[in-house]
Parts: structure tokens; sequence; C-alpha cells
């Protein structure tokens, strides 16, 4: 046997691989295409969750006032434009598929 066929093998563990190894030692291990691009948009997708989620939950310790509290903000609260900015990333971030 010369080749090793993996299809989308996530469940494919390392008893498996270790008994190919022994059984098929010159046996060359190859997966398709389209299940690379998919784990691959799968690892993507989970830092772009993650990258979202920390600039949302800036945006949100940014303002800690209730939305549309009036007056001049308290000592050490951020002006409302660095709010404003912070609350715009989070934005961005969420509707780009491919923003990192």
């Amino acid at each position: 046997m010369w080749i090793i066929g993996v299809n989308g093998g996530k469940y494919i563990g390392g008893n498996i691989r270790q008994l190919v190894k022994r059984r098929c030692p010159n046996a060359r291990w190859v997966m398709d295409p389209f299940h690379v691009v998919q784990w691959m948009n799968d690892a993507l997708d989970a830092v772009r969750c993650e990258e979202w989620n920390a600039a949302r939950a800036a945006a949100r310790a940014a303002r800690p006032r209730p939305e549309g509290k009036r007056g001049r903000p308290a000592k050490g609260e951020l002006p409302p434009e660095e709010v404003r900015a912070l609350e715009e990333e989070a934005a961005s971030i969420k509707g780009s598929r491919y923003a990192l």
C-alpha cells in the first residue's frame, strides 16, 4: 500500500495512525483539499469570534453608565468619542468574515 487517504479524518486518531505506520510503513498520508480548507475556515472563525468578543467586552467596559444617561461623564470614564470608536471596532469585526 502506497497511499492512505484521509477523507475529513477528524475521527482518525493516534491509534489508527500507529496501526497504519506499523502495517504500512512506506505509505503516505494524503488529505483532500476540501477538508483542509474547511478546517482552516473553522480555525479562522474561532479566532474571529474570540476577537469580536474581546472587542465587544472592551466597548461594554468603557461604557459604565446606563444607555441614554445625560450629563457630563463621571471622573475616570472615557469620553463618548472613544467609547463610540470601541463600539465601531467591535461592529467591524463582527460584520467581516475575514477580518483577521
